[in-house]
């Protein structure tokens, strides 16, 4: 009898441990597959235009994270050797280019025998050289240290954004301290702020330039420019964009502050969120209608302000092939703020040209972004 009664608790106990068990495990496959729904719909709107779609900017900006939760799960299943990972597996399958887009492992190094076809090439955000008060730092030394290094790059080409010059000034002279005595061609589109002031974005080569021309956006004071450039005995069209930017202020984003002022500040960055992927949608199309037309070799480069996991990147990426990823290193993160995670600054290129290196430049550090230099080669 006492033989019996224990049987009939231990098969209570384990009775009631098994669907707790199952319970569990039930509610852990239904958040897999929620998450695998998202995941499969964050990658759709990646491919929407935010400027029809608007809201599919920031559901796409979920991207990374829908990643990681799929590989924590991937993880979780394998671990307890379910074949319940299978569906986590499938949708970062599904996935890869986005994962292709946030990482790199590529070994590729500088292209040491240079030939007439090879060239280097540096795009940087310079942040108008630190001009403003705030920025420049005691007796202008930030505003001189990034000039200097701008100046002291050795790329073949160099593309400059939110670039500035003041003619008659002794630091900010930069067109003509950049061209160092006329080891530089040189194309701007800039905004005349002053006499004498220039505001906009830069090309500088060592080649010959044949041809340039500013590319203006609709409602905006961004702009892109192109530039055809002799290398060799062939001509590479350059194109140096700033696409739409939304200027958060990182300060007011991250400060404590009380709830109405919170709410007052994030609604703000929600507006102009919303209004920068809609933008940058518009440019996006524009210049790749642009490229379309072009049957030169085409290198794209710039401040993009977005994300890999944009409709800006994803359209770009869909015509040519990313530097990063073709001969990055590990994630190559390219804003130096708060928000440090945020790779927003590319090169793409076409078919007819081939890719030798690639690197972010993390030591130079008086702008808000990190300039970011490769070296490429005319295909044959």
């Amino acid at each position: 009898m006492k033989s019996q009664v224990s049987d009939l608790i231990l098969l209570n106990y384990l009775t009631k441990n098994v669907v707790l068990v199952l319970r569990k495990g039930k509610k852990r496959l239904v958040a897999n597959i929620l998450v695998a729904i998202f995941s499969l719909f964050a990658y759709y709107c990646a491919y929407l235009s935010p400027d029809e779609h608007w809201w599919a900017g920031f559901m796409a900006l979920g991207i990374p994270v829908l990643i990681l939760a799929n590989c924590i799960f991937l993880v979780h299943w394998f671990l307890h050797k379910s074949f319940k990972g299978l569906l986590s597996l499938a949708v970062l399958a599904v996935g890869y280019p986005f994962l292709e887009s946030s990482i790199s492992f590529s070994f590729r190094k500088n292209h040491k025998n240079r030939n007439p076809q090879t060239f280097s090439l540096m795009s940087y955000n310079v942040r108008v050289f630190n001009v403003y008060d705030h920025l420049q730092g005691k007796d202008s030394i930030h505003a001189k240290s990034i000039i200097r290094q701008v100046v002291e790059d050795s790329s073949d080409i160099k593309c400059l954004q939110e670039f500035f010059c003041e003619d008659d000034s002794k630091v900010f002279n930069t067109i003509e301290r950049i061209r160092q005595n006329k080891k530089y061609h040189y194309a701007i589109a800039p905004t005349k702020e002053k006499r004498n002031n220039y505001f906009g974005i830069a090309i500088f080569s060592k080649f010959p330039i044949i041809r340039a021309k500013e590319i203006t956006f609709p409602k905006s004071k961004n702009r892109a420019q192109y530039a055809d450039i002799l290398v060799g005995k062939d001509t590479v069209r350059i194109y140096n964009i700033h696409l739409q930017s939304i200027s958060l202020d990182e300060e007011k984003m991250f400060s404590n502050e009380n709830y109405e002022e919170f709410k007052k500040n994030y609604n703000n960055i929600f507006n102009r969120m919303r209004q920068g992927f809609r933008q940058r949608a518009v440019q996006t199309d524009l210049i790749l209608a642009h490229i379309a037309k072009c049957s030169y070799p085409v290198i794209v480069v710039g401040d993009f302000n977005d994300t890999p996991y944009s409709y800006t990147y994803t359209s770009f990426k869909n015509l040519l092939h990313n530097a990063f990823e073709k001969a990055g290193t590990g994630f190559d993160f390219s804003y130096n703020g708060k928000l440090f995670f945020l790779r927003i600054d590319n090169q793409f290129f076409n078919d007819k040209i081939k890719i030798h290196y690639f690197e972010t430049d993390r030591k130079l550090t008086y702008s808000d972004h990190f300039p970011i230099r490769a070296v490429y080669e005319l295909n044959k």
